[in-house]
This record gives structure tokens, sequence and C-alpha cells, in this order.
């Protein structure tokens, strides 16, 4: 079997860092996931998440830089024959991410206030949602 590293979670902190800095706000079951996983790696009770759950702010920013650039860069190429550089600190399509696995993003929608629905971003737009983040780890954990 292939050496994997221990899946780690995001910290409170972070959380906390990611809502002052992009004035959004973690549901509630994802804030509960990351506080009960906290010293626990997610990956021994939920084995076939494969990703990996962005942890620090340079990879929140850099995966809002890969959805801005995925959803945004051919149709600028297209009709404006350049591409403008994309801004980390902005949420291209209102897309939260919290876990990358492939070419898939998983984020949240913080528009919907009290929402904890995941949606999937792949390549150039969304493509798939889950009505719950239980949900989600039901299917994508188990």
């Amino acid at each position: 079997m292939a050496y994997r590293p221990k899946l780690k979670c995001p910290t409170l902190e972070l959380l906390a860092e990611v809502e002052r800095t992009f004035s959004v706000v973690w549901p509630d079951s994802f804030r509960r996931f990351c506080k009960a996983h906290a010293s626990v790696s997610p990956g021994e009770k939920y084995p076939s998440l494969k990703g990996t759950f962005l942890c620090d702010l340079a990879s929140f920013e850099s995966t809002n830089v890969r959805v801005g650039e995925g959803t945004w860069g051919d149709y600028e190429r297209a009709i404006a024959g350049k591409q403008h550089p994309k801004d980390g600190r902005q949420l291209t399509l209102g897309l939260l991410p919290f876990y990358v696995h492939a070419d898939c993003v998983y984020g949240f929608l913080p528009e919907n206030a009290g929402s904890d629905k995941v949606v999937v971003w792949s390549v150039h737009t969304l493509v798939h949602e889950y009505a719950t983040f239980d949900d989600w780890l039901f299917e994508e954990g188990r």
C-alpha cells in the first residue's frame, strides 16, 4: 500500500481568518467537523477522502486563483484576446472552497446564509452539488 500523508483539517483559527479576510461565515456543520478533527485525522473515520482540505491561507488563495482562471480565462482570451491575472482574495462564482481532489474544488455558497450545501467546481463551472455538508461527507468519505 502506498504511503499517504495524514489528512488534516483546517484549524478554527484559519476559519476565523478566512471569515475576516473574505467577509464570509463558515457553515456550523463544517466548523463542528473541523473542531472534532482538530487532533484526529478525518482520514481515519472517512478513509475514502483522497483529497486535501485547505489548511492555510496560501492554499485557500491559490485555489481561488485556480477557480478564477478556469472559470474566466477562456472567455477573457476569446473576447478580449488576453487574460487578466486572478486575485486569490476574490471568491469566484461566490465559491467558498474547503477541499480539493484532482480536478474538483468543493465549497460552500456563502450568499445562502445558514445553508451548508456543498457545490463542486471542475475545470470551468459548477458541476454537482450535495444538499448538505453531511451528505457530501457520507458520499465522499465512505
